[in-house]
C-alpha cells in the first residue's frame, strides 16, 4: 500500500488524520531534525496500520513535508 502523507511536525498534539482524498495529516511532536519527526511518523503509522515498524518505508519526501510512504500489509 501506498500513501500521501502531510507532516507537520513540532504540534502540541500528535494526531493522525485521513482526508477524503487518501491523504494523511500526521501531526508530531518531533522537530524535523536529524531525522527525529520521520522515526515520529513511522512509530504513528506502524500504530495505526498495526504493522511492524520495519514495513514501513520512505519512497519520496525523505526531507519534506510531503511524503511517500509504502507500507507492507502482511
Amino acid at each position: 500500500m501506498i500513501i500521501k502523507v502531510k507532516v507537520i511536525s513540532s504540534s502540541r498534539h500528535p494526531e493522525i488524520k485521513k482526508l477524503e482524498n487518501g491523504t494523511f495529516i500526521i501531526k508530531v511532536k518531533e522537530k524535523a531534525l536529524e531525522g527525529k519527526a520521520n522515526q515520529a511518523v513511522i512509530n504513528t503509522l506502524s500504530t495505526y496500520f498495526k504493522v511492524k515498524k520495519q514495513d514501513i518505508s520512505f519512497l519520496h519526501g525523505l526531507k519534506s513535508k510531503n511524503k511517500l510512504i509504502e507500507i507492507n500489509l502482511k
